[in-house]
């Protein structure tokens, strides 16, 4: 067994503050997850290690191993569980109450990772909004030690040394499965063992080579240097990547080798200095509390507020969030840890309380979410998004359009291309097509802008950006050689001026990025001149309005007491009247871009163009609902309902070139 070492104590509170001060400002640390990452070495070399030191004395135990996991994990976990499931009664409406059931589910028994890369994305917007989006670390480390002691069996009965030569191959397999899946499955990258499993492993092979005494005794002064450049990585691991870089992948090397290089420096200056102080040992003991009461006290703070921009609001709850961690280490970590029990009874205790809390999601998604407590306003906005925002949308794998599906009808003579602002705008526009005589044929691709040459890869998947281009080529090549289609609405989420991710696509090969105000003019027109040689009418669609807040979630917050008074507490609430909110609540950042889609359309009199910010905005404000319902489903999708609010039929075709549907 290990002898105590508060210097890795220390390590756990850098981990755990990058990780907290990421979550509330990610500008001050810009990749802070890798908090995560730290917390993966180090639960490798202290666990694994005893694993492997038990196992080779033959004192190893599966019921005593696992009693000391449910004692460390599980009394803090059930709490926060229950405390998360109870907020939620008084936060969230049924639809949310129901993917937190799930949520809690999922992570009472290890299986919040397998549950977020099945239904999230860690770097995505709405995955602040996820109460238990933390826990999907718990799902790694406990799979991990399901799996790693029946390893460890015939793992011994190899030499020393072919112990670490086995352990380091699974290792590069595994490190080389994350190299493979973060361009291909970046989403399976981050949440799944498979990939994750060798940063737990370089942990076990560190503590096996200690065990071996493998590594030679240094110099205090090369221990010293280690200990420097160790800290060193660890800390411009924190600033260098942000969360558009490829994560795992090579990036996370940089703190996995500072962590195995703080572990080894024991003496190091570093470890003996600052990471072995006493205030900043205090919060390594405290950071598993710490870390798991932060997340849902900040999502339940992001889902009551107006505003994106929450940092200071967060930081709050930070500190408060810190201030509960230390009661949930003093009187429930701590006591449920120190009691002495046999280890059988010990487990056959936590395995009933586990059932009858999970029991509690479980009752609650029965129940519906418990419907009865939602007040009528809300009722009829989850109505409104229920409806959704469109059938017809294409999701990030996929490329090419079933022509058998309802969204491409025969003989339809108007047809959308675009991606989910399009498919949001497909429910007004199918009515429009329904009162000229016809239908609407509908390509849409989640994420995929109307660019021809151009797209923007997710979280850096190079293969999306193919997969992006392809979907456009094929999209206006189907287009084109339909005969009955005359009328082509060109609707897309137009980027931000900020955004510099857009790459051009040739021949199959992703070139270096551009910007954003590039790859439009270039992509739009390209696309544009390829559909006006096959003789189509082209309507450049402005895009909507660009909130700072979420209309659907503000009509709900003002149903629910406490919301609202969360919102009002943190003073994150703009003023709305009558369902009109002021020019404040936009994101002006993407106008420039939007302009140059207007001044696309002003150059051509064969291209019509129609505004949709001017449908809900006026001078002094923008209407985000009406009659109680809300006309967008988040910051920037029309709802249906919002969809059928816009007046397809004022899209003017008065160029000679050009005739109206018909």
């Amino acid at each position: 067994m290990h002898k105590y070492r508060a210097d890795i104590d220390g390590l756990r509170a850098v981990a755990v503050s990058s990780v907290v001060i990421y979550h509330a400002i990610p500008n001050l640390v810009p990749a802070g997850f890798v908090g995560v990452d730290i917390f993966f070495v180090i639960s490798g070399f202290l666990i694994g290690g005893i694993i492997y030191g038990d196992t080779l004395d033959g004192s190893f135990s599966f019921a005593n191993f696992y009693a000391r996991r449910v004692r460390r994990i599980l009394p803090a976990l059930l709490a926060v569980v229950l405390a998360t499931l109870l907020a939620g009664l008084f936060l969230l409406n049924t639809h949310a109450m129901k993917e937190l059931t799930s949520q809690a589910f999922a992570a009472l028994f290890g299986l919040s990772n397998v549950y977020f890369w099945d239904n999230s994305d860690y770097f995505a917007t709405a995955a602040v909004y996820q109460p238990l989006m933390m826990t999907w670390s718990l799902g790694i480390e406990e799979q991990f030690y399901v799996v790693f002691p029946f390893l460890m069996f015939p793992l011994i009965k190899l030499a020393p040394r072919g112990r670490i030569i086995a352990l380091l191959v699974l290792i590069g397999v595994s490190f080389a499965l994350s190299i493979v899946a973060v361009q291909r499955a970046p989403v399976s990258a981050f949440f799944l063992l498979p990939p994750r499993a060798w940063e737990l492993g370089i942990g076990v092979t560190l503590a096996v080579m200690h065990h071996e005494k493998w590594i030679p005794q240094a110099s205090r002064a090369v221990t010293d240097l280690i200990s420097l450049v160790g800290f060193a990585l660890v800390i411009a691991s924190l600033f260098l990547f942000n969360h558009d870089t490829s994560f795992p992948g090579y990036a996370v090397l940089l703190p996995v080798i500072g962590t195995v290089m703080l572990i080894h420096a024991r003496e190091g200056f570093f470890n003996r200095t600052l990471l072995s102080w006493k205030p900043v040992v205090f919060v390594g003991l405290i950071s598993y509390s710490w870390y798991l009461w932060h997340w849902p006290m900040m999502a339940y703070v992001r889902i009551a507020s107006d505003h994106s921009h929450t940092g200071g609001a967060l930081l709050s709850v930070a500190a408060m969030s810190f201030v509960v961690a230390v009661l949930s280490w003093r009187y429930i970590e701590q006591p449920f840890r120190a009691r002495k029990l046999p280890n059988i009874p010990v487990l056959v205790r936590y395995v009933t309380v586990l059932v009858a809390v999970a029991a509690v999601p479980v009752a609650l998604r029965l129940a519906d979410g418990v419907p009865q407590r939602i007040p009528h306003s809300v009722v009829v906005a989850e109505k409104v998004r229920a409806e959704g925002r469109g059938t017809c949308l294409l999701s990030f794998d996929q490329v090419r359009f079933d022509e058998s599906l309802p969204c491409y009808p025969e003989g339809s003579r108007i047809a959308l291309l675009g991606d989910s602002h399009a498919s949001a705008a497909g429910v007004g526009l199918e009515e429009y097509a329904a009162s000229e005589g016809t239908t609407l044929a509908q390509f849409s691709k989640s994420g995929c802008a109307p660019l021809l040459g151009y797209s923007r890869p997710q979280q850096g998947s190079l293969v999306y950006a193919r997969n992006c281009a392809d979907f456009v080529d094929g999209a206006w090549r189907q287009i084109a050689s339909d005969p009955d289609i005359e009328t082509v609405f060109i609707v897309g989420s137009w980027p931000s001026e900020r955004d510099r991710l857009f790459r051009p696509v040739v021949d199959e090969k992703v070139l270096p990025p551009v910007e954003s105000l590039e790859a439009v003019d270039r992509g739009l027109r390209a696309l544009v001149s390829r559909l006006h040689e096959a003789n189509k009418n082209v309507v450049l669609v402005g895009d909507v309005p660009r909130f700072d807040f979420n209309p659907m979630e503000r009509v709900i917050s003002d149903g629910f007491v406490a919301r609202r008074f969360l919102r009002d507490f943190f003073g994150l609430s703009y003023k709305v009247k009558d369902g009109w909110v002021s020019p404040q609540a936009l994101m002006p950042e993407y106008d420039k871009v939007g302009e140059i889609v207007r001044r696309i359309a002003e150059e051509d009199e064969r291209i019509a163009y129609y505004d949709l910010k001017q449908v809900f905005c006026e001078a002094d404000n923008c209407l985000y609902e009406k009659d109680g319902k809300p006309i967008f489903l988040d910051q920037h999708h029309l709802s249906a309902f919002g969809s059928r609010q816009v007046e397809w039929s004022d899209v003017e075709f008065s160029s000679p070139h050009m005739r109206t549907p018909s």
